[in-house]
């Protein structure tokens, strides 16, 4: 599980390997299977939780200017109630 978090100025595109997940994309939960994917574009609250009893595996690719540790802004849950 991720909590909410964003990234100020870097995109992300996951591909789902093994597994299934419920994304929290803004004010929506998308359920994410098996070799299928979803786009997180930057500034946008997010979150993961594997639905499974197994480990998610999935491919991460990151597109934009900024990657270091500066980019990710982490909110608190409480505060994206869905």
């Amino acid at each position: 599980k991720i909590n909410f978090r964003y990234h100020k100025s870097s995109l992300r595109h996951w591909f789902i390997v093994k597994g299934k997940a419920e994304v929290v994309l803004g004010k929506k939960k998308i359920i994410v299977k098996e070799n299928c994917h979803i786009d997180i574009p930057k500034n946008v609250e997010y979150k993961i939780r594997n639905l499974t009893g197994k480990n998610l595996e999935l491919v991460e690719i990151q597109t934009g200017k900024h990657f270091a540790s500066g980019d990710i802004v982490n909110l608190a849950d409480k505060h994206f109630q869905i």
